[in-house]
């Protein structure tokens, strides 16, 4: 799991600061080519999850879990996929495979500045790359 956390002084554009971030789970080291069984449940009906079609139709997950704001869930599809276009094209640069990445949202408007859109799809493949299964550091360690 990787944790990066995105802050920027409130004397940039936008009404007051950001306190946002990206946090990713790997289901296992070899996500992309070993998919594990996977399941979820719904805790309320406002928040997405992209890939959930895929884990209710196969019952699997080929998928890191990355967990960002509402307004981050784009950057962070495109964070994997660039991820896995960089170590997963064949040796032509062709990308012959199918991937769901699955991108859990929540509304942090109220601790952030939610429309500075402050999440980069770059946050999502240093969080890949640099995952551990180190046990997870408690408090605000991001």
């Amino acid at each position: 799991m990787h944790t990066k956390s995105v802050i920027k002084p409130a004397n940039l554009p936008h009404h007051h600061e950001v306190n946002t971030g990206v946090t990713t789970i790997l289901p296992r080291k070899e996500w992309f080519k070993q998919g594990c069984y996977a399941s979820y449940y719904r805790f309320n009906g406002s928040g997405e999850m992209t890939g959930s079609h895929w884990i209710d139709e196969s019952g699997l997950l080929n998928s890191p879990i990355i967990i960002t704001n509402s307004f981050g869930v784009g950057a962070c599809y495109n964070g994997v996929y660039e991820y896995a276009r960089k170590y997963y094209k064949d040796e032509k640069g062709i990308c012959d495979w199918f991937l769901t990445p699955v991108i859990a949202e929540t509304f942090d408007g109220w601790l952030s500045d939610i429309g500075a859109m402050a999440v980069q799809s770059s946050d999502v493949v240093e969080g890949i790359e640099n995952a551990s299964s180190d046990p997870v550091p408690e408090g605000c360690t991001g």
